[in-house]
């Protein structure tokens, strides 16, 4: 009899062990920061290690039980789909250095998953035992070393009951307390410019969004200047399109590079204060290019000063007098916008 009961439990183990090691692997969806990526191979390596798995299934946002969205501005929105509950959370990871965070945030994302009352796969084998799970959505501090966990998995004490999952009032709260890190942020600033023929400035305004890097901005300068014979008056309204490089962070400074170029209108008027002077009105399109440096705070909150200095060329109108330019939209120009992110 005592034989017969070692062996159907040698059998219950073994049917264990081949029934765990036959589960389909986690279902998971990983989309990266395009400027700053987190790295999608490296990322899925540390969750699968974290998860106790040898490999995971790669699969869409819509049949994934573990959505992963990882933001350039150091937000991973992490989204577990239980068979009875779902967990929304924003995990932080800017501040952890950058060496740590893909195994930091692979540890975050699997003590969430495990915190759920159910695995986001199905497995059909004895429970393990449960794993307290991450109290706060923040990654606040580097993950232990392997060997550490490699050691604390060894020991085999009665582990505590896990927490019980977050109700989607809570979950709903902790994703809208993060709207201060938006993607898509929107500037007014004041722009000034100098044309390098003419001894004039241009000045106006400009509205623009940024969106991931992407700027489009709507700009209006214009001019005026008197001559012996009267006055001249010019100006151009433009929709600028650019594209930021990755930005450099200096302290609290964040600063980098942007090209862009832009499509419109420019125009000349003029009025005479001397009879028979011929003035002449004129329309144009106006395109241009140009290249600036632009710098901002790093924090990214509501009226954040903003300042970029820039360089370009347009093709527009020289406006003459006597033979002389007086004002120009074209030709080689420099100058600045100033404002604040709203």
């Amino acid at each position: 009899m005592g034989f017969r009961s070692l062996r159907f439990v040698c059998a219950a183990l073994l049917g264990v062990r081949l029934a765990s090691a036959a589960s389909p692997a986690p279902q998971v969806a990983f989309s990266d920061c395009d400027s700053e990526p987190l790295g999608k191979p490296a990322f899925l390596r540390a969750l699968a290690l974290e998860l106790g798995r040898g490999q995971l299934h790669e699969t869409s946002p819509e049949s994934a039980g573990i959505v992963v969205s990882y933001r350039c501005d150091g937000i991973a929105h992490v989204q577990i789909r239980g068979t009875q509950s779902k967990v929304l959370r924003d995990l932080r990871t800017d501040d952890v250095a950058p060496k740590d965070r893909v195994r930091a945030l692979a540890l975050a994302v699997a003590e969430l998953a495990r915190a759920g009352d159910e695995s986001p796969e199905k497995v059909d084998t004895a429970p393990e035992a449960p794993t307290e799970a991450a109290e706060h959505p923040a990654v606040a501090e580097t993950p232990p070393e392997p060997a550490k966990r490699a050691e604390s998995k060894k020991q085999t004490p009665k582990a505590p009951p896990s927490p019980a999952p977050a109700s989607k009032e809570e979950t709903k709260g902790e994703v809208n307390s993060s709207t201060s890190s938006r993607a898509a942020r929107v500037s007014a600033s004041f722009a000034l410019r100098f044309n390098l023929g003419v001894d004039e400035f241009y000045y106006g305004a400009a509205l623009g969004a940024d969106l991931h890097g992407f700027r489009l901005q709507l700009e209006g300068v214009s001019a005026h200047a008197t001559t012996d014979r009267g006055s001249i008056t010019s100006g151009v309204v433009a929709l600028r399109f650019g594209r930021a490089l990755p930005p450099v962070r200096l302290g609290v400074v964040e600063t980098g590079l942007l090209a862009s170029v832009a499509a419109g209108a420019n125009w000349a008027v003029g009025s005479s204060s001397v009879p028979d002077t011929l003035v002449r009105r004129v329309l144009m399109p106006y395109v241009d290019a140009r290249l600036g440096l632009w710098a901002t705070s790093s924090e990214h909150i509501p009226f954040t000063p903003l300042c970029e200095v820039y360089v370009g060329r347009g093709v527009g109108i020289v406006a003459l007098s006597d033979g002389e330019k007086t004002l120009s939209t074209g030709g080689w120009f420099t100058g600045f916008d100033i404002g604040l992110w709203l």
